[in-house]
């Protein structure tokens, strides 16, 4: 067993059990603290838990959300669990996102004050160098893609007339 599938669904099933845990704990407290919620804080059971998590996991690992909860269901065939499933799997993806997101923010903030352009001075010569030898770079590959050519998306050559 290797590659990414195997090792995501258990993760995500640790993670799933994990957050079964935690919640359960904090509806304990809740229903201590209100003893008008005691006989509403009931949680769940761990497997659905992690059969949830996993789902979640693997779909914000592929970005596949339908394929990992139908997955999911047809190794479970808990009906109960469809919706769940769904939710968490479509939610996954989502979250993934958001985070690659602030990651990658806060990757650039950290490159531009390394760099001083977060303090308003220009960019090193080194930088500068570097941003040129990728422009000439680019240049240079153009040229061997005929004028007539579209090469947006694809590449698609107009006939000669």
């Amino acid at each position: 067993v290797g590659g990414t599938f195997a090792p995501s669904l258990l993760l995500g099933a640790s993670l799933g059990v994990v957050y079964h845990q935690a919640a359960a704990r904090a509806l304990a407290l809740l229903a201590s603290a209100v003893p008008a919620l005691a006989g509403a804080t009931s949680v769940a059971n761990a497997p659905t838990f992690a059969m949830v998590g996993g789902a979640a996991f693997l779909s914000s690992v592929f970005g596949a959300p339908l394929t990992s909860a139908l997955l999911l269901f047809e190794l479970t065939r808990g009906y109960e669990l469809v919706l769940p499933l769904l939710c968490a799997a479509g939610t996954g993806p989502v979250v993934m996102e958001g985070v690659e997101q602030r990651l990658d923010a806060a990757r650039r903030r950290r490159a531009r004050r390394s760099s001083g352009e977060a303090s308003g001075e220009a960019p090193p010569a080194a930088a500068a160098a570097e941003q040129g030898a990728a422009a000439n770079v680019s240049a240079s590959l153009l040229p061997t893609v005929p004028p007539d050519c579209d090469v947006d998306y694809q590449i698609v050559c107009r006939a000669e007339p």
